[in-house]
């Protein structure tokens, strides 16, 4: 990896990440599909990112901090407000000379450097017996879509950056 991804988010009226409970970002490594939100994925979690982080052009994030392989990074920020359509959910691989955009409920621009995001479908309710908390969780559902339906890595087995 040459240059490493880099998160920048603006706001016109701030310069500090507001309106999120939590805002966490996860080098993920693999999934446990007997847990659902932060605990259901494995990897090292960021030192630098967090609720009350200065934010603009002048304080990126750079996503270097891995001490290990990982496989995809993911950015997640839980909505003050406890609507769970307002949350944030990035998830993005290393992709060099890329970019892309996501907006908040309350008006932040995140922009990803160097990365591309990774889309992840819905899951349907019900889905293997389990209830909402699971198939409506965002981060259930990526690990589900990304390291396959039994956790065993699927296709992302041996893929690490």
């Amino acid at each position: 990896m040459n240059k490493p991804p880099k998160i920048v988010i603006r706001h016109h009226r701030s310069s500090h990440l507001y309106g999120f409970r939590y805002c966490w970002l996860m080098y993920t490594t693999g999934f446990d599909l007997s847990q659902h939100c932060l605990a259901c994925l494995h990897g090292h979690r960021s030192q630098r990112v967090h609720n009350k982080i200065q934010i603009g052009p002048d304080h990126p994030v750079v996503c270097d901090e891995s001490p290990t392989p990982f496989q995809a990074i993911y950015l997640c920020g839980v909505a003050s407000c406890r609507k769970w359509e307002a949350n944030l959910h990035v998830v993005f691989q290393p992709s060099e000379g890329d970019t892309f955009k996501r907006s908040t409920y309350n008006g932040f621009q995140v922009i990803v450097e160097n990365a591309r995001p990774i889309p992840f479908p819905p899951l349907p309710d019900g889905w293997r017996g389990l209830g909402p908390k699971f198939t409506t969780c965002r981060n259930y559902r990526f690990g589900v879509y990304f390291y396959g339906p039994n956790g065993d890595g699927g296709t992302q087995k041996d893929n690490f950056i």
